[in-house]
C-alpha cells in the first residue's frame, strides 16, 4: 500500500509537470484564433491572440517557417525555475515579423501637388523609413514637406499623421514593395525576464528590433535583424534612433549569440542608460553584424553611480559600420565600439576574439579615457584598407590614435598585445563570413 501511494504521489507531480508545459503553434495562412493553438492543425493565427495569452513558465510558442506577421510580439516572462521560449517549426525561411505597413496598391496614394503624393492612411506613429521593393534601398526621411525634392523622398506629419512622399508617379506603380516602417519595437520586452527567443526574423521597425527596459535573464540566438530604426527619437523632428537590439536601463543576465544584424540606423547591440542603472553579466558572441550606421556595438551607462560590469564582446564578426542604409544620418559616424559619456563605475568590459573590417570612421570611440581604460581588449583581428586610417578616437579631448601607430597604443594602453592588423580573408564577403 505504501508502494501504492508513493508510484501515485510521483504520478501526479510527473502529469503536473507535462500539464504546465504547453506548445503553441502560429500559422498566418491556416490558423485560427479561435481554435486550441496547441497543434500545427489547430494553430492560431494572429500576433494579437499571442499578444493577449498569459503564458506560463515552460510554455512555448512557435511561429510557422516561411510564414509572415506584421505588428509587434509582446512577450511574457517565465520565471527562476523556467523560461517561456519563442521560436520556429517546420521547414523554410524563418518565420518574420515585421513593424511595418506596406502602402502597394495605387489606392493608396493620391496625388496632391506636382510630384507629392499624400497618403490615403495616416499612420498612428511617425515613419521612420521607407524600403523599397524587396530591400534594393530606403527612402529619404525629411523634416519638411518643402524638402521633398527628389524621387522617393518622404515626410511625415507629426500633428495629423500624414504621410507625404516625392515621385514621379505613383510610388505603387513606381514601386512593387513600400514598406512603411514604424516607431515601434518589433519586439517590446520592457520589464521581461526568463525568455528565449530563437530562430526568428525581425524586419522593419523604425525604433529597436528588440527594445525596452529594465529586462533580466534574457537569451537571443539565432535570429536575424534587420532594416531597423531611422524614428524620431523625441518626436519633435530633431534626431532619428533605432538598434538591432538594445538593453535599455537595467539590464543583466543576458545572452545574445549566432545572430546576423544588418542595416540598422544606429547600433547592431547595445546596452546603455541615461539615469541609474545596473547592467552586468551581458554576453554578446558568435554574432555577424553589418553595415549599420553608428556601430556595430555601444555600451554607455550614466551617471556615476551607475554600475556597469561583466559585459562580454567576443567571437563577433563586424564590417562595414557607417555603411548602410544608415549613412543618410546627417552625423559622420561608423565604428566597431562605442561609448558614449559612459561615466558609470565600470568593471570587467571584455571585447576579444573578434573580426573587425572596415569601419568607416575608428575601431573604437570613447569620451572618457578611464572608459577605456576599463576595458580589455585582446585577440582582435582589425583590418581597415587605409592604413592612415584612425584605430581610436578620444572625443573628450580630440585626439586619435591611426591604424599606423598600432604597436604605440598597444604598449600605452597594455591592450591588444595578442591581436592582429590583418585582413580576415571573409569566405563569404556578401554575407561577411
Amino acid at each position: 500500500m505504501k508502494r501504492l501511494s508513493v508510484f501515485l504521489v510521483l504520478s501526479f507531480l510527473f502529469l503536473s509537470y507535462v500539464v504546465a508545459q504547453t506548445t503553441y503553434f502560429i500559422d498566418f495562412s491556416i490558423g485560427n484564433d479561435s481554435w486550441n493553438g496547441t497543434s500545427p492543425s489547430s494553430a492560431w493565427q494572429t500576433l494579437s491572440k499571442v499578444n493577449a495569452t498569459s503564458f506560463q513558465p515552460e510554455d512555448s510558442i512557435l511561429f510557422k517557417r516561411g510564414e509572415s506577421w506584421r505588428g509587434q510580439l509582446v512577450p511574457v516572462s517565465g520565471n527562476a525555475s523556467a523560461r517561456v521560449y519563442y521560436g520556429a517549426y517546420g521547414y523554410g525561411s524563418l518565420p518574420l515579423i515585421m513593424g511595418s505597413e506596406n502602402m502597394y496598391q495605387t489606392s493608396d496614394w493620391v496625388l496632391e501637388s506636382s510630384n507629392i503624393w499624400l497618403c490615403t492612411s495616416t499612420a498612428s506613429t511617425d515613419v521612420g523609413n521607407i524600403i523599397f521593393d524587396n530591400e534594393s534601398h530606403a527612402g529619404i526621411k525629411k523634416w519638411t514637406v518643402s524638402e521633398l525634392q527628389a524621387q522617393d523622398d518622404y515626410y511625415y506629419n507629426l500633428a495629423t499623421g500624414e504621410l507625404r512622399m516625392y515621385s514621379v508617379g505613383n510610388p505603387a506603380s513606381v514601386h512593387t514593395v513600400i514598406e512603411c516602417a514604424l516607431r515601434n519595437h518589433v519586439i517590446n520586452q520592457i520589464g521581461r525576464s526568463y525568455i528565449t527567443y530563437e530562430n526568428l526574423a525581425i524586419k522593419y521597425g523604425a525604433a529597436h528590433g528588440f527594445g525596452g527596459g529594465n529586462t533580466s535573464n534574457i537569451t537571443i540566438r539565432n535570429c536575424e535583424i534587420s532594416w531597423i530604426g531611422g524614428g524620431d527619437l523625441n518626436m519633435n523632428g530633431l534626431i532619428r534612433f533605432g538598434n538591432g537590439i538594445e538593453f535599455w536601463s537595467n539590464a543583466s543576465n543576458h545572452l545574445v549569440e549566432n545572430n546576423k544584424i544588418w542595416q540598422i540606423y544606429d547600433t547592431g547591440v547595445t546596452n546603455q542608460s541615461n539615469s541609474y542603472a545596473v547592467q552586468e553579466n551581458i554576453i554578446y558572441r558568435n554574432n555577424v553584424i553589418w553595415n549599420c550606421g553608428m556601430a556595430a556595438v555601444e555600451i554607455w551607462n550614466r551617471p556615476s553611480s551607475s554600475i556597469t560590469r561583466k559585459i562580454w564582446f567576443e567571437n563577433n564578426t563586424c564590417v562595414n559600420m557607417g555603411h548602410g542604409w544608415g549613412m543618410q544620418r546627417p552625423d559622420y559616424m561608423g565604428f566597431c565600439y562605442a561609448a558614449w559619456s559612459n561615466t558609470s563605475q565600470t568593471d570587467s568590459v571584455l571585447i576579444r576574439n573578434n573580426i573587425f573590417v572596415n569601419p568607416l570612421r575608428s575601431f573604437y570611440v570613447f569620451n572618457e579615457l578611464p572608459t577605456f581604460l576599463s576595458m580589455k581588449c585582446d585577440f582582435n583581428c582589425y583590418y581597415e584598407n587605409n592604413t592612415t586610417d584612425t584605430f581610436l578616437y578620444n572625443y573628450g579631448i580630440t585626439e586619435a590614435v591611426f591604424m599606423q601607430d598600432f604597436t604605440t597604443y598597444q604598449t600605452n594602453t597594455n591592450d591588444d598585445w595578442n591581436s592582429i592588423l590583418s585582413n580576415p580573408l571573409l569566405v563569404d564577403e556578401i554575407n561577411n563570413n
